[in-house]
């Protein structure tokens, strides 16, 4: 029993001896066989079958061995990039104090803005009272037919004054809508009975047709061009008549200044009220702005010069082009009114900005308010800050794309009227 025990001690002892080279065969873990710089890099196992969702499993560090004596290089926090601000979009909500609501831009003097705007009406015919004055420093130029294949223009002043504005004609039915859209005192020269009636209807004492020298004066030999207006001098006779000049609501439309990323490539855009009466509006991609141009005279085929204005002798331009669509209304070949109000649903309208054109609709569904603008998705759509020139088309017109990144407007009244 003591002789079998003992052969079982010897053969533990010879087992163990005999394991021991096989280890070192193996190698045990030897920091110096990998080396001090070595660095350890985390390896993310993911283990997911089709039928579960991914598990993540604890990481598994591997050992990624380097020469001896290599230099590690030390990890450098990188600085974390500023972001950008977004430029906000302006108009929706409440306007600041100190943005004009009808060009998004900044005013520094306050006091433009706590009063009503001024409405000016601007004759574009005869040609002799050309090159118009006073145009380019308008926020908003509204352009429509009045018969007999020409156009008029009511211009909207807001956020500048300006010396001399003309030459001043007649009102129209429609500048009583477009008084109270825009919450302003219009003022106009000679007026038919009938249209005065309509336009008062709407404004009261806020359409100004009878004053006298000043705010409306005849500059040289009179004629139907030659009455011209100081908007200064008007909102003297405004205050001196104790009309109702509060700071109006004037909240619909938006701005922002980022170009948009829909809409297409449109750099010349015409706009055809008659045969002899063609105006041209082409994109200055280095200004940023479209630039109008005028037919010189009535002979055919029509020469198209720059249209300057007369007090600044630079060409007239814009920052925003808009072409809509509305009902006209004819009750004789001078006499028309064009549906602005209650549009609820949208009507047709087109945009063109940043040498950008796109579709949309615009609407009026407050008669004290602005304009409103949408994209063809429904959206409000954001116009460049700065000036705009708003033509009104009436719902027959036709509109027919060019080549050469050009569109053209004819302006066509329906089968019962006259164009």
């Amino acid at each position: 029993m003591i002789i079998r025990g003992k052969r079982k001690f010897v053969l533990l002892i010879l087992s163990l001896l005999l394991m021991f080279p096989l280890a070192s065969c193996q190698g045990l873990f030897n920091p110096d066989s990998i080396g001090y710089g070595s660095v350890q890099t985390p390896e993310l196992i993911v283990v997911y079958d089709s039928k579960s969702s991914p598990v993540s499993l604890p990481p598994v560090f591997t050992a990624t061995a380097t020469i001896p004596g290599t230099p590690v290089t030390p990890y450098v926090p990188q600085d974390t990039p500023t972001p950008t601000l977004t430029p906000p979009i302006i108009g929706f909500g409440q306007f600041p104090d100190d943005i004009n609501p009808l060009t998004g831009l900044k005013v520094q003097n306050l006091f433009l803005l706590n009063r009503r705007p001024i409405i000016v009406k601007v004759s574009n015919y005869p040609r002799f009272g050309r090159p118009h004055a006073g145009l380019s420093s308008a926020d908003i130029v509204f352009d429509y037919y009045i018969g007999y294949g020409q156009n008029r223009f009511a211009a909207i002043y807001y956020q500048n004054n300006e010396a001399m504005v003309g030459p001043m004609r007649s009102g129209r039915l429609v500048d009583g809508q477009l008084g109270r859209l825009y919450q302003a005192v219009v003022f106009y020269r000679n007026v038919d009975p009938d249209v005065n009636e309509g336009i008062q209807e709407k404004l009261g004492d806020l359409a100004i047709w009878n004053a006298e020298c000043p705010p409306l004066c005849n500059v040289g030999e009179y004629s139907v061009a030659s009455t011209f207006g100081n908007t200064e001098e008007m909102e003297t006779y405004i205050q001196e008549n104790g009309l109702d000049n509060k700071k109006p609501d004037l909240s619909g439309m938006i701005f922002d200044p980022r170009i948009p990323q829909q809409g297409d490539l449109v750099d010349k855009i015409g706009i055809q009220f008659g045969v002899e009466d063609r105006a041209e509006w082409i994109y200055n991609k280095e200004m940023g702005v479209y630039q109008r141009w005028i037919e010189s005279s009535a002979s055919l085929p029509l020469t198209m010069i720059p249209l300057v204005d007369r007090n600044t002798g630079q060409q007239i331009s814009v920052h925003n082009l808009i072409v809509l669509f509305a009902e006209y209304e004819t009750f004789s070949p001078s006499l028309h009114d064009i549906h602005l109000w209650d549009n609820f649903n949208g009507e047709k309208a087109y945009f063109f900005r940043n040498g950008l054109m796109m579709e949309g609709s615009w609407r009026a569904v407050n008669k004290d308010r602005p304009i409103q603008f949408n994209d063809q998705w429904g959206r409000n759509y954001s116009l460049e800050p700065g000036n705009t020139w708003i033509v009104i088309m009436d719902i027959h017109s036709t509109v027919v794309f060019g080549d050469q990144k050009s569109v053209d407007f004819k302006f066509q009244l329906g089968e019962n009227n006259e164009s």
